[in-house]
């Protein structure tokens, strides 16, 4: 979900898909599709949850609603990640305290969660899915990292199993 969308959200379309017991987030387009994105029952939980303490809980409220806008509009996504995500970031020890020069923003979370789960063994369209990339080359080719110690496994698994074979036969 991009940063547009996170705080550019209305109650209404967090739903249960009709037949199923699956929450999700609906009515985001994808090329010319309209898809959802599923959601995790905890997060709903917790949206759901929210929804009934928030003083903006109508259907045409913003999920993270503009004070100032009463609930109309959706709160700057700028002013989220100053007030909420950036001193997250220097509290886990992400960012120094007085790092003002490195870009850190709710973009770079979908960096972390496409490396995470392909790292974990999640399918590379899976992960495209859930980016609502229409390109898994986009996924795997910018979103995904990997890592130093990875490749360096990967590097020692592939030697063990080359010197491990008899001569005249391959890995």
């Amino acid at each position: 979900m991009t940063r547009h969308r996170i705080g550019a959200n209305q109650p209404q379309n967090i739903s249960i898909l009709p037949g199923r017991r699956q929450h999700c987030l609906r009515g985001f387009v994808l090329g010319s599709l309209q898809s959802t994105v599923p959601l995790h029952p905890l997060l709903a939980q917790l949206l759901l949850a929210w929804r009934q303490e928030t003083p903006y809980a109508r259907d045409h409220h913003w999920v993270f609603s503009s004070t100032r806008r009463k609930g109309k509009k959706p709160r700057s996504a700028s002013i989220l990640i100053e007030d909420y995500v950036r001193p997250a970031a220097v509290a886990a020890g992400v960012l120094k305290d007085n790092d003002t020069k490195t870009r850190f923003g709710l973009h770079n979370f979908r960096h972390a969660l496409a490396t995470w789960l392909a790292q974990n063994g999640t399918g590379p369209h899976v992960v495209q899915g859930l980016l609502r990339h229409s390109n898994v080359t986009t996924t795997l080719g910018h979103y995904v990292h990997t890592n130093t110690a990875e490749g360096i496994q990967a590097q020692q698994a592939y030697a063990a199993a080359f010197f491990a074979a008899e001569p005249g036969q391959s890995g």
